[in-house]
């Protein structure tokens, strides 16, 4: 009887063993896959408002852009031409271009993507 109750109490720990190793496993992994997904999610945030920001600036570029060539246009109808102002001006507004929301889009988009 005793070898049969041992027999018993040892299998007991050895199941009580094991199921606390598969719940830690278990719990491991699914901590992991949530840490994963905590930083897609981070990652995402941080494109979205990155490429926003770029994208933003550069509308604001376009339309400082825009604003010259209507103001040229009116100054050139009038026949009030100051070629070399006009020049510096416009040389100035292309110096504020910023082309860097293409590249922060396609940086996210390899890290994203891969």
């Amino acid at each position: 009887m005793e070898t049969f109750a041992q027999w018993v109490q040892t299998y007991q720990s050895i199941i009580v063993v094991i199921i606390g190793v598969v719940g830690w496993i278990t719990n491991h992994q699914l901590s992991l896959r949530a840490q994963n997904k905590n930083f897609l999610n981070q990652l995402h945030n941080t494109a979205r408002i990155d490429i926003t920001l770029k994208l933003r600036e550069y509308q604001a570029f376009l339309i400082l852009l825009s604003k010259f060539y209507s103001l040229l246009h009116e100054t050139y109808k009038k026949k009030e031409i100051d070629f070399p102002s006009d020049i510096e001006s416009y040389i100035r507004i292309l110096q504020k271009r910023d082309d860097r929301w293409s590249l922060v889009m396609k940086e996210y988009q390899i890290l994203i993507l891969n």
